[in-house]
């Protein structure tokens, strides 16, 4: 009789197939989130009965896979992600305190940059405040991700939030900033930083101070700098770069 092929497998294999215990992934991933892999991977093989050395490269690629798996677990982006009705919002239980929530942005750029397109990044991170409980970070690469709002819902969800629960969002005049956390929360308070937008205001000022006249150019260009003018131009900006959905709250600046 002709002998069948034989062949061995593992089950265990198939339940892990990244051939790696979860315990130590979690601390791979972990470390590689605070430091570099190489430091991640040494630091890691003096504290564990590992067996066998751990590279780097092997720290990178278990970080990447896990990030990946996080990735595909993200829900869909959408425009507005408030969940629900006035009608459903009112039967929840009675909510926490207001939640914090502090958003910027920044540029990243390289020290061999060549050109000013070529060699940056745009990075915006931010704070989760919570009345009790620890603060939540975030932050991610503007230029690349792909689900920006989603990320930031999953992680105001995490904290416990609720369609019913006031939320205080603070950002700056950056047009990409101030629209990440529209239609998040329909109890939403949203405050522009008055630092950057009063940049602008005097970039305008002294913009309009160097005009003159052609007819008459001893005569300069005048310009208010009453500050109530200004708060009522913030505040119109603010209204139209926020508008108030169904059963919530305005912008203020």
């Amino acid at each position: 009789m002709p002998a069948h092929p034989t062949r061995t497998f593992s089950p265990l294999a198939t339940v892990l197939p990244e051939r790696t215990t979860p315990e130590l992934l979690y601390l791979e991933s972990k470390f590689a989130g605070l430091v570099s892999y190489g430091l991640s991977a040494r630091l890691l093989a003096e504290t564990l009965p590992l067996g066998r050395p751990l590279h780097a490269s092997a720290v990178q690629r278990h970080a990447q896979a896990t990030a990946q798996r996080l990735e595909d677990e993200l829900g869909p982006e959408q425009a507005m992600l408030a969940e629900g009705c006035q009608a459903e919002w009112d039967e929840l239980p009675r909510p926490d305190l207001p939640l914090t929530v502090g958003l910027d942005g920044g540029y990243v750029h390289s020290s061999q940059q060549r050109s000013k397109r070529d060699g940056w990044f745009e990075v915006m991170a931010g704070k989760s405040l919570p009345a009790a409980g620890p603060p939540k970070c975030f932050g991610f690469v503007q230029t690349y991700d792909r689900k920006p709002k989603r990320r930031l819902f999953e992680v105001l969800k995490a904290q416990g939030m609720q369609m019913n629960q006031q939320v205080v969002f603070l950002t700056d005049g950056d047009e990409d900033v101030r629209d990440l956390p529209l239609y998040l929360n329909p109890q939403a308070e949203h405050y522009l930083d008055w630092f950057h937008i009063t940049m602008r205001l005097t970039v305008m000022t002294q913009m309009a101070k160097g005009l003159r006249s052609r007819d008459r150019p001893e005569f300069a260009t005048e310009v208010t700098e009453d500050p109530g003018a200004a708060q009522v131009v913030v505040v119109a900006m603010a209204r139209q770069r926020l508008p108030r959905p169904a059963g919530g709250r305005g912008a203020r600046a």
